[in-house]
């Protein structure tokens, strides 16, 4: 979750910059959250440096004519997302603020992590060590000509969808920490989450088999009411509504799909050859392409999704295969998707 690596940073920056510049990218920027204050104040003084390379323009904050979803098409830009050097296409689905400073990326799992002490986990919540960071670094912002107008968040995974509204426990004070962010920041706070039907703990083998799960699947896969992710994302927005109202702006951070499997799968999916095949990464792929973001009759869909992501990448030290774009030919289109006209 650095801006980049030490290795080939002036490198990377420099072919960054010409990439985005040349086809008028933008790019959402994240920032590391650790238990190393010092670290984490290095990694916010890089990332200051490439917001100033890349300069406002190119860093996403409001959103574009031409990146309006409309019912004809889907306008998919390439997003450029620097915490994790990942790849992934984004879609937007209305007016609001569409994307710009991530502070920190599913810290309420930090609790679960290994070699986490006790007082880190204490320090960063009880004692109020991310809302401190989030707040310095929304300063440094609005001293930064430019940039005061990008908007703020956080992202979080789905256990925070197990409190009222949101998990608010010792080691994930979540709850607390969206009042106060809502406090301070107000409008210009965005709440965000990543949703992966891949590693749902409700996906089970079909009934009667030992390597079927064409049922979970069929959930998984599919972008309407009653299937894993909208039903997920509407779960979110009314918990967002019941603590601010319904103006609100919710993103889906990532999503996505894994083939091979991924090695942090576990449970019953582990056994279904079927799970993890490029098939089914293909077909969630495509589903997604064709999500109009509805989700519910009485809630609004996402206000913007990342899709993770165009090519394989490495989180926290794992392998996350879930590539259109083979890393080994980085020239070469998409994978060839299963589209009825045969087109790639």
């Amino acid at each position: 979750m650095q801006a980049w690596p030490d290795g080939g940073r002036v490198d990377a920056w420099s072919q960054l910059e010409v990439v985005v510049r040349e086809a008028g990218m933008k790019v959402l920027v994240g920032a590391q959250i650790t238990c190393d204050e010092q670290d984490d104040d290095r990694d916010w003084r890089l990332v200051l440096q490439l917001l100033q390379i890349l300069g406002r323009q190119h860093v996403m904050g409001s959103i574009d004519n031409a990146c309006k979803h409309h019912s004809s098409s889907l306008f998919l830009p390439l997003q450029l997302a620097t915490q994790q050097n990942h790849y992934s296409l984004q879609i937007s689905g209305s007016s609001k603020p569409s994307a710009g400073i991530a502070i920190g990326n599913e810290m309420e799992l930090l609790q679960f992590k290994a070699n986490i002490s006790q007082d880190c986990i204490q320090r960063m919540w009880h004692g109020g060590y991310f809302l401190r960071k989030l707040s310095e670094r929304a300063a440094d912002l609005d001293a930064l000509d430019g940039f005061g107008d990008v908007p703020l968040t956080s992202v979080f995974g789905g256990y925070i969808l197990s409190g009222s509204p949101f998990v608010d426990t010792p080691g994930a004070m979540v709850q607390t920490f969206f009042k106060e962010a809502i406090k301070k920041f107000g409008t210009r706070w965005v709440f965000t989450i990543n949703v992966y039907p891949y590693f749902a703990p409700n996906n089970a083998l079909d009934p009667g088999t030992t390597d079927q799960c064409s049922a979970s699947l069929e959930t998984d896969w599919c972008f309407k009411k009653g299937c894993n992710l909208p039903d997920t994302v509407a779960l979110m927005r009314k918990k967002t509504t019941m603590l601010v109202g319904r103006d609100s702006t919710l993103w889906v951070g990532e999503t996505g799909w894994s083939s091979p499997q991924a090695s942090t799968l576990t449970g019953a999916m582990t056994g279904c050859p079927d799970f993890s095949s490029q098939n089914s990464l293909k077909n969630y792929y495509k589903n997604f392409l064709r999500w109009t973001l509805d989700i519910s009759d009485d809630v609004d869909g996402p206000d913007h999704v990342f899709y993770f992501t165009a090519r394989d990448s490495g989180n926290f030290g794992v392998m996350q295969q879930r590539a259109n774009f083979s890393p080994r030919a980085p020239r070469q289109k998409l994978n060839c998707l299963p589209f009825e006209d045969g087109r790639c």
